[in-house]
This record gives C-alpha cells, sequence and structure tokens, in this order.
C-alpha cells in the first residue's frame, strides 16, 4: 500500500476480472484511476485537480492477462506522481512524472490484482492492490528441474508401472495450446486415475484416461477452465503414489482431489507461463506424476 491511513479508502473490486484502467495525470501527480471490470467501469475515483493539461489514457488488458504488480512514485500527503502496472506477460506501462517522490511496490508474488482501494483528495493520495487469495499460500514452494521446464519426477516407479507421456505424444513441438479440462479419479484418499484434454491450434483433443483401478470407491471428477483461464499453481502430495493433486488457476479457481498422505510438494510457474501437461505413470494407482510448463501464448 502506499500513502497515509487517515483517508477513507474506496474499495473498487467486481467478481469479474479487470480488463482495463484509465488513468488520469498532469505533469506532477496521477489525478485519479477507473477501473474496468469484464468490459464494464466502475467509475473513476478521482482528486479535484482541474489544472488545463490533465491527460487520460485506457490501458487495456487482453484476455489471459492480468496485473501482478503495481510500481510508482509518490509524495506522502500531495499524492502518487506515477504509476505503473505490471501483467503477468511481463508487459509493463508508466504514467506520470517518474522524477518526484519516493518510489513503492505493491505485489501480489504472481497472483493476480482482483481490485484495489483508493483515497483522493487534490490528487490520488493512496492506493493498495487486493489480489487473489491462495490456498496455497502455507506451502512450501519447490524448484523446477535443472533438465528442463518440468518438475522432478514424484512418486516412485514399481516393476508394474505403465508410463505415459502427454508431452512427448500431443504436445511436443506444440505452440498454442493449453489444458482445457481435467478429470480425476480418486477415492479421497488416493489418486487412481487422470485424465487431461487439451486444446491446441484451437482444437479439442485428448490422450485419453491414464488410471489404475476405477471401481469401488473410486469416483471421478472433473475442472473445467474457462477460455483465457490458466493453471498456474500445483499441489502434489506424493510418497509410494500420488496421494493429492491441487491446482490453481490465474483466474482464482482452486481444485483439488484426493488425500492428506504423503508429503506436499508446491510448484509455481514463473512469471509469464501456465502447467501445460504431464507425464507419470500408473499401477493400481498413479505412481509418479511430472508436471511440464510453457509461456502462456492463448
Amino acid at each position: 500500500m502506499f500513502g497515509g491511513s487517515d483517508l477513507e479508502m474506496v474499495k473498487v473490486m467486481s467478481g469479474e476480472a479487470i480488463t482495463g484502467v484509465k488513468i488520469y495525470w498532469n505533469d506532477k501527480y496521477i489525478i485519479g484511476l477507473d477501473f474496468a471490470f469484464d468490459g464494464k467501469s466502475c467509475g473513476p475515483v478521482k482528486g479535484f485537480n482541474n489544472t488545463d493539461n490533465v491527460w487520460n489514457e485506457v490501458f487495456n488488458i487482453k484476455k489471459g492477462e492480468y496485473i501482478i504488480e503495481i510500481n510508482g512514485r509518490g509524495e506522502y500527503g500531495f499524492g502518487i506522481n506515477c504509476i505503473e502496472f505490471k501483467t503477468n506477460s511481463g508487459l509493463t506501462k508508466m504514467w506520470g512524472n517518474p522524477c518526484l517522490g519516493e518510489p513503492f511496490s505493491i505485489s501480489g508474488n504472481g497472483k493476480a490484482l482482483r481490485g484495489v482501494s483508493l483515497a483522493a483528495v487534490e490528487n490520488l493520495m493512496n492506493i493498495q492492490g487486493l489480489f487473489i487469495k491462495s490456498k496455497l499460500d502455507n506451502y512450501q514452494v519447490y524448484p523446477f528441474s535443472e533438465e528442463g521446464n518440468f518438475t522432478p519426477e514424484l512418486g516412485l516407479n514399481k516393476t508394474e508401472t505403465i508410463d505415459f507421456d502427454d508431452y512427448q505424444d500431443y504436445i511436443n513441438e506444440k505452440y498454442n495450446f493449453y489444458i482445457n479440462t481435467v478429470h480425476i479419479y480418486h477415492d479421497g484418499q488416493y489418486i487412481y486415475g487422470l485424465h487431461f484434454v487439451y486444446t491446441i491450434d484451437g482444437k479439442k483433443t485428448t490422450p485419453g484416461q491414464h488410471c489404475g483401478e476405477t471401481g469401488g470407491t473410486v469416483k471421478r471428477e472433473t475442472f473445467n477452465l474457462a477460455e483465457g483461464e490458466h493453471i498456474v499453481r500445483c499441489l502434489v502430495r506424493a510418497g509410494e503414489w500420488i496421494d493429492c493433486i491441487a491446482f490453481e488457476t490465474d483466474h482464482g479457481n482452486y481444485f483439488a482431489c484426493g488425500g492428506n498422505g504423503g508429503h506436499p510438494y508446491l510448484y509455481i510457474a514463473p512469471e509469464g507461463c501456465h502447467f501445460t501437461c504431464v507425464s507419470g505413470g500408473t499401477s493400481r494407482f498413479i505412481d509418479k506424476l511430472r508436471l511440464y510448463y510453457g509461456p502462456i501464448t492463448c
């Protein structure tokens, strides 16, 4: 947050994604901001600075892109001098006077900005970012493999394990692709099967299900991703097999199946990337699993 605590803040937030921001500024200060959610303006929060030279510009955010950081400079008691938005694709743009004030930075650590709290008097005085809250924040983040854009193989390979590899069989050397649907077979304790549906160059395709046993108490649960939605965080609980899988998307949606056994491994896709596919092996359960990531292209 930038600014003091003695001014009344206006919360600007909606259940929809931020699709644009209109910035008002002059040669010294940011006068106001107007956030649009799903193309609809919430109305500007502006100061009463009515100098002749007030400019405005709309910063449009394309589908699949979202703000992850707000940077700027400001003078406490006078206002914010300049403001910069940074998106998950690495795009940055600044407005205002970058030669005045002290620097500030408001970050969601890769999570999407879903709203702001603002205060304005003569100029825009205070800003606080409201980011998606993650259910996975309390887990330790593990590093990716040094051998490529994937996690280490989790779980254990067994003599009866049958391998599968969606990356080599379907995704390798493709460009415009993302996970469309995930079906997970589990009994509340262990993961028995996975079935991913991918959209590749606008067409849905699937390698089919990778399953061990599917009778008895095993049930199938389905997670559908919206257009422009991507899996950016994955939690896998693993020991001798895969006990649990949890996904979190850049829209803030969360989906988890399985139990509490095994060791929890949390992986967060690098900035501008998402999880694209999986490989692993099955016997009675999903014995082992590897997650691949790549740049968001659609």
